[in-house]
């Protein structure tokens, strides 16, 4: 009895000092995986990605200096440059065991900084124990962040989600210095990352949305209708792109496999989800009469300097990714036309498959984002117009179902969320219920030794033991789509009753968030 009150007295302890805990879960987590862990079974460890990123490495000046890489390849450079930089300052061979080993430790003291950032912030907002431990285990306890960033260390994904921490502090901070820099290495890490920082530089934490949308009643707002563009562009790509499927049996570049009985009807599930999650975000009220005083009240928190300065990044950012960058395009190369493609075409693969996907990469932190998307409203728009217009491109981002794509934005995503679940006092059992589902969703317990099969890319990667890997994209097979779904589905649906309840049992919950 004495021993587990001994332990009991030593776990409080450690959860009372999040600021040294937290950092020192992730390093015995970390050195453990390194040690002992298993890395992905396609070429020699590197991966897909990762075998070019080790090519590059091993090559790198030759072919950064000679156009032999693409712009795609430019906008990941950073990542690559500082592995080839301390294997040659260490001495060590620039070969694939040194290569994957870099990024595994790499990778990890990047988590270590983004813990103590995540603790940082946490005082800015004076979390209690609980939520601090939430944000934690909502970030970090999931397949994308615990698992994938040592199984399939060769990617610039840890590094785009510890430049997101970097930019989400200094953005709350209102360090345009730190958030300029910031900026300019996301450019070269990740191929989104320059937008959401230029967005943030424009409009600063302070550049808040201030106009009364009150009206008398008699005139229809027109948030329907402006919530209705964009998922009706996609929408009309989704139909166009369907009935060119049907006519070729296949869609372009693309073999993962789809229900084609529910394409059409997928379309259709989009363009309402995605228009009420944007409904959601829009501010009640918006008339014609006061769009005009919307748009005005957007342009006053424009600042000339800026504007100039994200000109100038712009500018300087584009003209070293073509000087360095071959003339040559691929089909990674980012364009508006692919995202289009991309987003109309992977989001009907299968029913809301991007809901399981989002979930399945990140946990529950999206089951509650789908869910309650109009509690978050009041927290995006307080941090300023740049991180609602960056958290609504973000929204569009989820529905290309490759969730890792916006990686870059979690930290963004996880403290709205957080403030969230801080506003409706949820109590310890729902909290600690979200957290076994995140460990549930981490499947950090399931050994990765071999999976993917060899050669699996080029064989069958749509049965498992392959589907631990692939699952967690588009590419997801119709029986793990099937079985994840049913888990997703349920835990959706408790979490949604749980919180509901909590929600209507918090006092003046509803009127204030309004």
């Amino acid at each position: 009895m004495i021993q587990m009150q001994r332990i009991k007295l030593s776990f409080q302890t450690f959860l009372q000092n999040p600021k040294y805990s937290m950092p020192l879960v992730i390093s015995v987590w970390g050195v453990l995986y390194i040690l002992f862990g298993a890395v992905i079974n396609t070429n020699n460890g590197l991966g897909f990605d990762g075998a070019t990123y080790g090519t590059i490495i091993k090559d790198f000046y030759n072919l950064l200096l000679n156009d032999k890489l693409s712009p795609y390849q430019i906008q990941r450079i950073l990542p690559l440059f500082l592995c080839d930089l301390i294997l040659s300052m260490f001495g060590f061979p620039k070969e694939d065991f040194y290569i994957i080993k870099f990024f595994q430790i790499y990778n990890l003291l990047l988590l270590i900084v983004c813990c103590l950032i995540w603790n940082k912030i946490s005082e800015m907002y004076s979390f209690g124990l609980e939520y601090i431990w939430i944000g934690f285990v909502l970030a970090f306890v999931s397949f994308g962040i615990a698992e994938m960033t040592f199984y399939y260390p060769v990617l610039t994904d840890t590094t785009a989600f510890f430049l997101g921490f970097c930019l989400l502090y200094f953005h709350l901070k209102d360090n345009l210095t730190g958030k300029i820099i910031i900026t300019i290495l996301g450019a070269f890490t990740w191929p989104s990352f320059m937008y959401i920082g230029l967005l943030l530089i424009i409009f600063p934490v302070s550049a808040k949305l201030k106009i009364n949308f009150s009206n008398d009643g008699n005139v229809k707002p027109l948030n329907v209708y402006i919530a209705l563009i964009v998922p009706l562009v996609l929408f009309i790509a989704s139909i166009v792109n369907v009935k060119e499927y049907f006519s070729v049996k296949s869609f372009d570049n693309i073999t993962t496999p789809v229900f084609s009985n529910f394409l059409y009807i997928d379309a259709v599930l989009n363009l309402i989800l995605m228009t009420y999650l944007f409904y959601c975000l829009l501010p009640e009220g918006i008339t014609y009469h006061n769009l005009t005083g919307l748009i005005k009240n957007v342009t006053r928190n424009l600042k000339i300097k800026n504007i100039l300065i994200c000109i100038f990044i712009f500018t300087a950012v584009y003209l070293v990714q073509k000087t360095l960058s071959s003339s040559q395009s691929t089909d990674l190369d980012p364009s508006f036309g692919r995202l289009i493609y991309a987003i109309s075409v992977y989001s009907v693969t299968k029913p809301l498959v991007y809901y399981v996907t989002a979930v399945t990469y990140f946990g529950p932190c999206f089951i509650l984002l789908f869910l309650f998307m109009k509690y978050f409203r009041k927290h995006i728009l307080e941090f300023g117009l740049g991180f609602y217009f960056s958290f609504t491109i973000t929204l569009i981002l989820v529905f290309m179902s490759e969730t890792r794509l916006i990686i870059n934005f979690l930290p963004f995503i996880l403290l709205v969320t957080v403030l969230f679940l801080k506003d409706i006092n949820l109590n310890r059992y729902v909290l600690s219920l979200l957290c076994i589902f995140s460990f549930i969703l981490s499947k950090v317990y399931i050994p990765m030794y071999k999976i993917p099969e060899d050669n699996a890319i080029y064989r069958d990667y749509f049965s498992f033991p392959n589907q631990f890997f692939f699952m967690n994209i588009y590419t997801i097979s119709k029986p793990a789509y099937v079985i994840q779904g049913i888990i997703i589905l349920l835990m959706s649906v408790y979490i949604f009753i749980k919180i509901t309840q909590a929600t209507k049992n918090t006092k003046d919950f509803s009127e204030n968030e309004m």
